[in-house]
């Protein structure tokens, strides 16, 4: 019987608890469930999906990329049928750069052939060409690659002591376009400013991906880059069909874990207790009134929930989760630094435009565009990218559209906007009359960036669809409304939050204080990331996609964490099972393995 089975028992027994419904989670709770393990899953939202969740048909939060390389979600597409389409990417591709001659930015045309990654990389190094043909952009990626031969040397604490902005200006002190590109750098991967970051951070990242040129969207980069296919269906129905292989009544929905208690006191013969970890809980507000506090007892807890969920900075919090016994200092350090603290959360905002027709397309441009400047110079947007939706059928139009990508600092003009003009909702969904083009922001950087070339040929840009006020644009729309079809609108707008960025590290001063940290150092080598925040605690184990030792804060290493958490916790509790050698029921559990 499963927890949800008895909904009115206040006390339930499952052999593991999952903290968090995201796709680590759920990836976790099927490999678990195959295994033949009882699972119950507590998830402190109304919904399944956590940053895969999306809401509605025009939820940018659909627009989600994967690569050739995120085989994990490969194998998941295929298995669930689910559609990917490829990037569009036919024509010219335009970037906006600071050339270090003109005080204003420059449009140019496609950035230059990465070279080929192999992953991974042989001896530590991350070899590529420069993005742009410029000397100091050469020395800068040069001098990243040589970094990522630190990681075992014994400069790998102290570059986790520096911003990767303080490592830039360190090297290249006078180059105003390394400054820019430091700031584009972060703003695309990790959606902070590079101020912000630790400088061991940002190298361990590129050394996740598989190097710059596997995580940059790029015609020429091996595989497409991590953006190379889109999931139209939106990253909802990959939970989704994970969810349908999980036995009714295993997630428990508006559930907020207060308090994980793990028993030391030893019980019968086995000398341990068998479900030795105790979970309190308690209804999140958005729960009915009738919804009754549980208390879960497992042998083993899974946590796949953000850091800042069980970091001791947020105890304060209502929905922080504490530990008795509490979390060793090394980790409780880890945690902290990943737990976007003090606001230090990649960020990110994506403003949606929609057209009648793909009017870059006809001008021979790809729709794709990369802003090489920071947001005083020009304007909020990152970069942009065609998310047109062109299959079309009976019951589906096709829909032409571009999205701009506002990260990091870039996106505060674009909130300060959103609030200025409109309700503070999650997501703005705006219809055509009444807006005033020239204050909103993003368009105003778009149509400058685009005017450039368009003006070349002689093309004007248009307005977002549903402003063509032609005799044919007229009997469009009364044609879609008697076929029933929803009321066009002209851009949406949608913010979320990435991962904890860890920021540079405080190193102590005192001689024993700095013994303790490089005792504690887990620092394990290109990719791996922080051995420290992955490390279980007794029967309490982490997964998730800050954890992930690939492919860290996307989908496919969310899911590569889910699936490392289980095997971990499957293997602990045959060892366990092994040691008390209680006849049927370790023999049983093994049979399901």
């Amino acid at each position: 019987m499963m927890a949800s089975d008895s909904a009115s028992d206040p006390e339930l027994k499952v052999d593991v608890v999952i903290v968090g419904a995201g796709l680590s989670g759920i990836r976790a709770a099927v490999e678990l469930h195959k295994a033949g393990l009882t699972i119950a899953i507590l998830e402190r939202n109304n919904y399944v999906g956590g940053q895969c969740h999306s809401a509605s048909t025009h939820d940018t939060a659909r627009i989600t990329s994967i690569g050739d390389t995120h085989t994990e979600m490969l194998s998941l597409a295929k298995k669930f049928k689910i559609n990917l389409n490829k990037q569009h990417r036919e024509g010219l591709s335009l970037q906006q750069r600071y050339d270090g001659i003109q005080d204003g930015p420059r449009v140019t045309e496609n950035i230059p052939a990465l070279e080929k990654v192999v992953w991974p990389p042989q001896d530590f190094q991350l070899s590529f060409r420069s993005l742009i043909e410029d000397p100091a952009i050469q020395r800068f990626y040069r001098r990243i690659s040589h970094l990522s031969e630190t990681w075992h040397g014994p400069d790998a604490l102290f570059l986790d002591a520096v911003s990767f902005l303080g490592l830039v200006e360190a090297d290249f002190l006078h180059s105003k376009v390394i400054h820019h590109e430091a700031h584009f750098l972060t703003n695309f991967l990790l959606g902070v400013h590079p101020a912000c970051v630790s400088a061991l951070y940002v190298i361990d990242h590129i050394a996740a991906g598989g190097g710059l040129a596997n995580l940059y969207f790029h015609p020429d980069s091996s595989g497409g880059g991590a953006h190379h296919l889109r999931v139209p269906q939106g990253p909802q129905a990959f939970v989704t069909n994970l969810v349908d292989l999980l036995p009714k009544g295993t997630i428990h929905l508006s559930t907020i874990v207060n308090k994980i208690t793990q028993q030391t006191v030893f019980v019968g013969k086995s000398g341990h207790p068998s479900h030795p970890c105790k979970i309190a809980t308690s209804p999140s507000p958005s729960s009915t009134p009738s919804t009754n506090t549980k208390t879960f007892h497992a042998k083993k807890v899974l946590l796949t929930t953000a850091p800042a969920f069980y970091s001791p900075l947020f105890s304060h919090l209502p929905r922080a989760i504490t530990f008795h016994p509490p979390l060793p200092p090394h980790k409780i350090a880890s945690i902290n630094r990943h737990s976007g603290h003090s606001g230090n959360r990649g960020e990110f905002a994506t403003v949606t435009f929609y057209f009648n027709q793909p009017w870059w397309r006809e001008a021979g441009l790809s729709g794709s565009m990369v802003c090489r400047v920071t947001r005083e110079l020009d304007g909020p947007i990152s970069w942009v990218r065609d998310t047109s939706e062109e299959e079309g059928g009976k019951n589906t139009k096709k829909v032409w559209s571009l999205t701009c990508w506002c990260a990091a600092e870039k996106g505060d003009e674009v909130w300060d906007w959103i609030r200025n003009t409109y309700s503070a909702d999650d997501e703005v969904e705006e219809p055509e009359e009444g807006i005033d083009w020239e204050a909103n922001p993003v368009w105003m950087h778009l149509r400058r960036v685009f005017g450039e070339r368009m003006g070349e040929l002689g093309v004007e840009i248009p307005l977002p669809r549903g402003r063509d006020t032609s005799r044919e644009g007229e009997h469009e729309r009364e044609k879609e409304q008697k076929e029933g079809a929803e009321q066009p609108i002209s851009f949406t707008v949608r913010e979320w939050n990435a991962m904890g960025v860890p920021p540079p590290r405080v190193l102590p001063r005192e001689g024993k204080e700095v013994e303790e940290l490089l005792r504690t150092w887990k620092y394990e080598g290109p990719g791996k990331g922080d051995a420290n925040l992955r490390e279980p605690f007794g029967d309490v184990h982490f997964a998730g996609t800050e954890t992930a030792e690939e492919w860290r804060g996307f989908m496919e290493g969310a899911a590569r964490s889910g699936l490392r958490g289980a095997k971990e916790v499957i293997e602990a509790l045959k060892k366990g099972e092994a040691k008390e050698g209680d006849g049927g029921k370790g023999k049983g559990f093994k049979a399901h393995l």
